[in-house]
């Protein structure tokens, strides 16, 4: 619930979205084992990305068409960062 008056509003953590179903799913990701990328959008929607050896790249940018598209974030390049599968490793370049 958001309350407002005239100068400031009030959040919680339900009203930007990091309520018990977001913490269960970020639970449920870290419970498999495998790495993940786990970040908010600009209306603090989670969104977590499980990685995989099948997508062994991963782009980071403004673009829209990256995979991890933060389009909305002035401080991020177009082609900003790429996790990349290296044998059993991520490596972030």
């Amino acid at each position: 619930m958001v309350a407002q008056s005239d100068k400031t509003r009030v959040e919680t953590d339900e009203t930007r979205g990091r309520g018990p179903r977001d913490l269960r799913a970020l639970i449920e990701a870290q419970r498999t084992g495998l790495p993940f990328v786990h970040w908010r959008d600009s209306d603090g929607g989670q969104h977590i990305l499980v990685l995989s050896p099948i997508r062994a790249r991963i782009t980071i940018g403004r673009d829209e068409d990256s995979h991890i598209a933060l389009a909305w974030e002035p401080t991020v390049s177009r082609a900003h960062a790429v996790i990349e599968s290296i044998g059993d490793d991520w490596t972030l370049l």
